[in-house]
């Protein structure tokens, strides 16, 4: 079935930036697929992801066509006055997916097109139970390299000599894409709190300006955090607990070893669902 959709449909490769939408690229072009390259841009990618993206990929790869959401993720969250959390990722619907499905359909009318992305089973639990190729509303989603092990992507880098997004030399994540995600993990925060103090900064006003934009739309009705038993809101939340940036420094470089499930309690997000999610 997925060599009729190849010769049908228009492909899409979604591009991340990551280790593994870069492998499988580079196996389009190995297996004489032609296809469409996009990155989502959602304006909360670390500088060396978008020096990626736009010095260095585009010449072992093509063109990318970089896909602009009507807001990005800053605006977002202080036009909506909240954080995107675990029970409400409007993140991936805003900046990834309506962006694509609009830009697919002004690109392609109703004709579905086969959008192809780097999922690897073994990234995780999660990856693990995706299938290989399924219908979705851009038509059909395929993941060619979902049985790949890192290993594998590493090969075929070294086989076309395409360096590696550098934050996985210089910084030594094991994942890139949003920085941070709102599932990232200790020791990407440690990371982060490490080497960018700008988007610390940037994280902390952010979570004093949306808390005082919730703290008045409390007060117009009446109500209280502390009458509606909720806690301020922050970029960190699960279960209906909030945890300031400052306090998720403290943990990530080494204390509060208690939220260690606070962070890695691991769901199918619908970044995954959709393939648009960094790897």
């Amino acid at each position: 079935m997925i060599h009729d959709l190849i010769k049908k449909l228009p492909v899409i490769a979604s591009v991340s930036g990551g280790k593994d939408s870069t492998a499988l690229c580079l196996w389009l072009i190995e297996n004489s697929i032609p296809f469409f390259a996009v990155h989502m841009n959602t304006g909360w990618e670390h500088f060396l992801t978008d020096h990626y993206l736009t010095e260095i990929l585009p010449k072992h790869i093509g063109t990318i066509k970089w896909i602009e959401p009507p807001l990005k993720m800053v605006d977002l969250i202080l036009k909506k006055g909240m954080f995107p959390s675990r029970t409400v990722r409007f993140c991936t619907q805003s900046l990834k997916i309506f962006p694509l499905l609009d830009w697919v359909e002004k690109k392609y009318g109703d004709q579905p097109v086969l959008n192809v992305v780097g999922i690897r089973a073994d990234e995780s639990k999660a990856r693990s139970r995706l299938p290989e190729l399924e219908k979705s509303d851009f038509g059909y989603t395929w993941r060619p390299i979902l049985k790949w092990s890192k290993k594998d992507v590493q090969l075929i880098h070294k086989k076309y000599s395409c360096p590696p997004n550098p934050l996985y030399i210089d910084l030594g994540v094991s994942r890139v894409g949003c920085w941070p995600c709102i599932f990232a993990r200790k020791a990407e925060l440690k990371k982060l709190f490490e080497t960018d103090f700008e988007r610390y900064d940037l994280i902390a006003n952010l979570e004093t300006q949306v808390q005082i934009a919730a703290k008045n739309r409390y007060t117009a009705r009446g109500e209280t955090f502390e009458s509606l038993g909720y806690t301020p809101p922050c970029f960190f939340s699960h279960n209906g607990k909030n945890l300031p940036i400052k306090e998720v420094k403290k943990w990530a470089c080494g204390r509060y070893e208690q939220l260690e499930l606070f962070f890695d309690n691991e769901q199918r997000s619908s970044c995954l669902e959709w393939g648009l999610c960094a790897s």
